[in-house]
């Protein structure tokens, strides 16, 4: 098959993955806590890492391996989740995101806070501006709408853990119909993931 992938850096988010959908505190004991990670379809998430923080003393109190390639889900981005117990609920705690020695995201729930350690040392969280409590319920999560560069959070609603989010609209990842050889549909998405995560390198070392 005889095709060429032209990505328009502009249309999606200058961050490659992001954190997508988290759920911390329900009723009763907390159930099926999960941090959801979302990105262009292709990028291996090998090597990267969740760490959650507690926002009384600015520290990482839990660490989780990332693992998997986000696997396309039929519009160029794929969805992993990972269930961590214990997350911490909140007034504030945070989790940062990190993939190839790089800070992605460091995001908070019930406030923001000043991190002390880990990859986001010295960086102050953003709240997501929604949360959950004990009397969420159960099967429920906070969930994005959109791309972390224009996208709004919204309450608690039905989780969709590795999935996209109910009314999520993501930016069109563009192909070109100009007749260069591409192995397969899998090298594609590769490359897709590959572009993406240098421009956001580029982005970081130009600052």
């Amino acid at each position: 098959m005889l095709v060429s992938t032209c990505l328009s850096i502009s249309s999606v988010s200058a961050i490659p993955v992001w954190i997508n959908e988290i759920h911390y505190d329900n009723a009763g004991g907390d159930t099926g806590e999960f941090v959801e990670i979302a990105g262009a379809a292709g990028i291996d998430l090998a090597g990267g890492e969740l760490q959650f923080y507690n926002g009384a003393s600015g520290t990482v109190y839990e660490t989780k391996a990332l693992s998997g390639t986000l696997a396309d889900s039929g519009n160029g981005y794929g969805f992993l989740s990972f269930f961590v117990s214990g997350i911490q609920n909140g007034a504030p705690d945070g989790v940062a995101l990190a993939l190839g020695g790089s800070l992605l995201q460091f995001l908070s729930y019930e406030g923001s806070f000043d991190a002390i350690g880990g990859a986001a040392a010295g960086k102050t969280s953003t709240d997501i501006g929604v949360a959950e409590s004990n009397s969420t319920a159960v099967g429920t999560s906070l969930q994005l709408l959109g791309t972390p560069d224009s996208g709004t959070w919204k309450a608690p609603s039905t989780a969709s853990p590795g999935v996209q989010n109910v009314g999520q609209v993501l930016p069109e990842l563009l192909q070109s119909d100009e007749s260069d050889p591409v192995p397969d549909s899998t090298s594609t998405l590769g490359l897709l993931g590959a572009a993406l995560f240098l421009a956001f390198s580029l982005r970081r070392f130009r600052r």
